[in-house]
């Protein structure tokens, strides 16, 4: 439990502190001190300086704050206390002093006095106006011992601090006051002393303060020594501040189990003075004994009195205030035969083995050991000696040290069968092996051992390709390394750690790489492969760095049209496709697009700019232009539009893009691409026109001679069925013009908007005649009439379709309906899955191309071109379907080229592709 955490439970149901010192505020739980306290009062009545010493542990702290000062108030007297500090050397350690002196006075309200400033201390106190009742301050520099420690190292503050301070205390003119007052009268009674001074102390370091005499000649005089504590005074410290949860006899029961454990031997304990115990063993057991009450209202009683098992106290209060680094050190103290040795400070902490370093660490275990009451220092014949503070603890050092030794055993055996096995790819055994030496190791702070086992956990998971394992295990093993500053096995795994992050951080999981995070091992791998002499390792991991920093430095960037999401490339190639988890298939893309009709492996793009489509099954095109099916390559422009499967498209930029400046238009919902410049669509009707090599966009249906396409986007489009037979009928009877009237009001009925009876009317009337056009309207009206007729539209779709109207010899018509793969490649010879459907119509000829075929003129005559390679009639009304089936196509895969001259379609001319965005 933390001094923090005591110190705020003290009260009448939780009275004991353990090893924390009482302070003033806690007095009214501070007894069995009553004689020394009135004894050491009178002491400080008589003298103008006390000094109090006795061993560490007795309770000097305590004594003074809890005992001391609140007599001390009673009779007019005002405690100062205080602690040498000597961390803050940018100030001197008199002016830390005057400092808290000053401060404690005035937030106390004791005087009126002018600041301390610039006075000496002899000036301060004898102008010092006290109010009543108090008559004088008392100075109480605590653990004074540290001025011959810490303050060895600052000798000449020091040397300042003791001259004001003794001339204060031997009432002596400090000589800045002489000079000060030469040529006049000190304008103050400065006849006898006007403070009272207290230093506390170590009785180890009495000794020293023979030096100090030349500054302090009072300090020869008689000082106050503190002793154990009797066991008459044990009991009433046990009972007086606890009556609320012990009893008198189990008080008494309590100190006679104490009393056993000290004096194995004695049977009785009738003369309670006769016999004595260290004050810090006793608060120690009864905070202890009262921790284990359920609540703080339940009594220590004679069932827990009886319970308390001493040794297992203080074995856990060894444990507690040790590291296990350290009892090594602190088993050398014991014999064999249980018997404490003293040792030789000096000959203790420097040690021939240790570096400096390791000397340094022990000299601060040493001091904190003494200040936790685990060790004790004593003097023989001039020489300092470290001891451990009581025979009680001789048993628990031994007992520990038996468990550290077979546990030593128990790990070095384990790490070195766990090489073994590792040897004979034995992976698992090793693993188990090196677990069990880690948490042996990790027990004895033996950081070399628990280092190389969690090191070889590592190997074991790299081998097993369990990455994520394998990291882990050696970032622990780092850390191990660390403490022992292990320079070699530090640069290897660092430079491990960075492999392996770049290979875990280009997992699927994992697509983006944390470089500053690897180029960091990569660097502290360098430092400290130069600091262990391997100059050639800090060569190789400098190289990776920087072929780390071209491999993630973007040479290109995709900017998504759907989403504005900026890819940068980065690598030797970039993957686009649709990432899978199957089992049967399971892919990775660099970028990923969840988008069923973009193939798993869709295209590929190089560092060198090479743009390949890796036999994607619905396309990929460049500027609205079809990138040859599989395997042929392209090499990609600033601005090139790219779309994939008819449905995802990009936008490449060799710098990183203003998304501000490329931002879709509020309202767009597709885009036309054509050319590196794309078009976005926000309405429902265009027409398309070529104008200066370039298609022109225009948001309106039109029938110019100029016109080469119209686009229509409705909702939902129906399909419509051609049955064969009415088919026949119509060309038997009449196929031209009629047909045409006849074929496309059957289209209208079942595709085209409103919008286009009015143009297609026209064109009619323009071309055929005003009884034709008029006829046509006629025969519509009955359903142009009925309001549902335009209501069946819900999901954008796309109608394409051609008409040119120039007169030439045979002109033609085409009209294109796309199916869900959109156009892939009009060579024959190769076959993609699907192709689009196709009814071409002109004055002599109806054919119609289905899936898996298109029309193409050829030998002088137009021919349906099949891809399965199958020759068959090019004569439509012969293939054997009972009925076709015409379906409109999404915009979010519609694709066509335009030849607005020349009769073979095979040497298409204009392309252009519609991406959707938005929803329509």
């Amino acid at each position: 439990m933390g001094k923090g955490e005591n110190a705020a439970v003290i009260d009448k149901y939780n009275p004991y502190l353990g090893l924390w010192p009482f302070d003033e505020k806690d007095s009214g739980f501070f007894f069995g001190r009553h004689k020394q306290i009135e004894s050491l009062f009178g002491q400080v009545k008589r003298q103008n300086l006390t000094v109090l010493y006795g061993r560490s542990g007795y309770g000097k702290t305590s004594l003074l704050k809890a005992g001391l000062f609140p007599l001390l108030r009673e009779n007019g007297f005002f405690p100062v206390y205080y602690r040498l500090n000597f961390e803050k050397t940018d100030t001197s350690i008199l002016s830390q002093f005057k400092s808290s002196v000053e401060s404690q006075i005035k937030n106390k309200k004791y005087a009126a006095t002018p600041s301390l400033g610039a006075l000496t201390l002899w000036e301060y106190f004898h102008r010092l106006k006290l109010k009543k009742p108090y008559q004088e301050p008392v100075l109480v520099l605590d653990q004074f011992e540290e001025i011959f420690t810490l303050g060895k190292d600052h000798g000449e503050m020091v040397k300042e601090f003791l001259i004001e301070l003794g001339c204060a205390i031997q009432n002596w003119k400090p000589q800045q006051v002489v000079e000060k007052y030469r040529d006049s009268e000190i304008p103050f009674d400065y006849g006898r002393p006007r403070v009272k001074v207290i230093l506390s102390l170590r009785d180890d370091y009495i000794k020293d303060l023979e030096e100090l005499s030349k500054y302090i000649p009072q300090i020869r005089n008689e000082k106050f020594r503190l002793h154990q504590m009797n066991a008459e005074d044990a009991y009433k410290a046990i009972y007086l501040p606890a009556k609320q949860i012990i009893s008198e006899n189990n008080a008494r029961r309590l100190l006679q189990k104490i009393l056993k454990s000290i004096y194995p031997l004695q049977e009785s304990f009738e003369d309670l003075k006769r016999y004595e115990i260290e004050p810090f063993l006793l608060s120690l057991i009864c905070f202890e004994v009262s921790s284990k009450r359920p609540d703080h209202t339940h009594l220590i009683d004679q069932t827990l009195v009886e319970e308390v098992n001493v040794d297992n106290i203080i074995e856990d209060f060894y444990l507690q205030h040790t590291r296990p680094e350290e009892r090594e050190h602190i088993e050398s103290l014991v014999s064999d035969d249980g018997v404490r040795i003293p040792r030789y400070r000096n000959e203790f902490i420097n040690r021939p083995e240790f570096s400096q370093s390791d000397v340094d660490h022990l000299r601060d275990s040493v001091s904190r050991l003494i200040n936790d009451r685990i060790l004790r220092e004593t003097e023989w014949n001039n020489k300092i000696y470290l001891e451990l503070i009581h025979d009680v603890l001789i048993p628990v050092v031994q007992a520990d040290k038996k468990r550290r030794l077979d546990k030593k055993m128990l790990c070095h055996q384990s790490y070195e069968k766990g090489n073994t096995l590792l040897v004979d790819n034995k992976y698992q055994s090793a693993y188990e092996h090196y677990l069990v030496a880690q948490e042996s190791a990790l027990e004895l702070k033996d950081h070399l051992i628990a280092g190389q086992a969690m090191e070889k956990l590592g190997v074991i998971r790299q081998k097993q390709t369990n990455f994520r394992e394998a990291v882990y295990f050696y970032e622990k093993a780092l850390g191990q390394f660390k403490e022992i500053k292990e320079h070699g096995a530090l640069g290897r795994l660092n430079e491990r750690l960075a492999m392996y992050y770049e290979e875990i951080e280009s997992l699927p999981e994992n697509t983006k790489v944390d470089l500053e995070k690897i180029i960091q091992h990569y660097k502290i791998a360098e430092e400290h492969y130069r600091n262990s002499g391997d100059d050639m390792g800090a060569v190789r991991v400098k190289e990776s760095i920087e072929k780390l920093r071209q491999k993630h430095t973007p040479w290109g960037y995709l900017l998504n049209l759907k989403d504005h999401k900026i890819e940068k490339l980065m690598g030797d190639n970039i993957h686009i496709g649709r990432n899978t988890n199957s089992m049967d298939y399971a892919t990775f893309n660099e970028i990923d697009l969840p988008n069923s009709y973009v193939s798993r492996r869709h295209v590929k793009i190089s560092r060198n700019g090479i743009i390949e489509d890796l036999h994607s099954t619905n396309g990929t095109t460049i500027n609205g232009k079809d990138l040859p099916y599989g395997g042929a390559s392209y090499k990609i422009q600033h601005q090139d539009v790219i779309g994939l499967a008819g449905c995802e498209a990009f936008q490449y930029f060799e710098y990183e893009p203003e998304t501000e400046k490329n931002n879709i238009p509020d309202g767009a919902w597709a885009v036309l691409v054509q050319s590196n410049q794309p078009a976005f669509l926000y309405g429902e009707h265009y027409s398309i026109r070529q104008q200066n090599g370039e298609l022109q966009l225009i948001d309106q249906i039109q029938f110019d001679n100029d016109i080469l396409m119209n686009l229509e986007f409705r909702r939902n489009v129906e399909l419509f069925r051609l049955n064969k037979d009415y088919l026949t009928d119509l060309l038997v009877n009449d196929y031209s013009p009629r047909f045409i009237w006849e074929f496309s009001k059957h289209l209208l009925l079942n595709v085209f908007s409103e919008a286009f009876f009015e143009k297609f009317t026209d064109w009619l009337t323009k071309n055929y005649g005003q009884d034709f056009g008029n006829d046509f309207l006629e025969q519509m009206k009955p359903h142009t009439d009925n309001p549902e007729f335009y209501n069946r539209f819900s999901q954008a779709e796309l109608l394409a379709w051609n008409f040119n109207v120039q007169p030439t010899p045979d002109p033609f018509r085409l009209m294109v309906w796309y199916n869900r793969s959109g156009i892939q490649n009009w060579n024959p010879s190769v076959a993609p899955d699907r192709i689009c459907c196709s009814i071409l119509v002109s004055e002599n000829a109806l054919i119609v191309a289905e899936d898996q075929s298109y029309i193409r003129f050829a030998d002088n005559e137009w021919k349906v071109i099949y891809l399965n390679k199958q020759e068959k009639s090019n004569n439509w009304y012969k293939f054997h379907y009972n009925e076709w089936v015409a379906s409109s196509y999404s915009p979010a895969m519609c694709s066509a080229r335009l030849t607005p001259e020349g009769n073979d379609i095979s040497e298409w001319g204009q392309q252009f592709q519609i991406i959707q965005l938005n929803k329509f």
